[in-house]
């Protein structure tokens, strides 16, 4: 059981660089197109403003909240021990799984020139996906 969730945790972590790097490729998509798509393509900010020099920084963020866990294991555990028939003994166990929550979220800021023409865009958070330039 060890091993499979060790196995299941190196997947996710090589599945989620995977997943960064195709988001920073889609993200470097929108370099040199203009806000306008951008909204078109991601609708509406969550939040924008203008710099001291004029630049815009434009705000994404994505948030999601997921419960795992809450479910019972049953397992046989054999061990030596007077039995009647082999020698062996058989018990029972069962193991619960705690109820935990699990918080996705991404935010995603773009900076555009005060004409609207986007020149960087960075990411941060631990569920990053976008969608690429029009």
């Amino acid at each position: 059981m060890k091993k499979l969730l060790l196995y299941s945790s190196l997947l996710l972590i090589g599945v989620g660089c995977a997943t960064n790097a195709k988001y920073n490729k889609i993200l470097n998509s929108w370099s040199g197109g203009h806000v306008d798509k951008l909204y078109t393509s991601w609708g509406q900010p969550d939040r924008s403003s203008i710099s001291s020099d004029g630049r815009q920084i434009i705000v994404y963020t994505q948030q999601d909240n997921v419960q795992s866990g809450g479910y019972d294991n049953d397992y046989t555990v054999i061990s030596s021990g007077a039995t009647t028939h082999s020698g062996m003994k058989s018990t029972q166990v069962q193991q619960k799984t705690s109820v935990r929550d699990v918080n996705f979220w991404c935010e995603t800021t773009f900076i555009a020139t005060p004409g609207g023409i986007i020149t960087s865009a960075t990411s941060n958070g631990n569920n990053c996906r976008g969608r690429p330039a029009r």
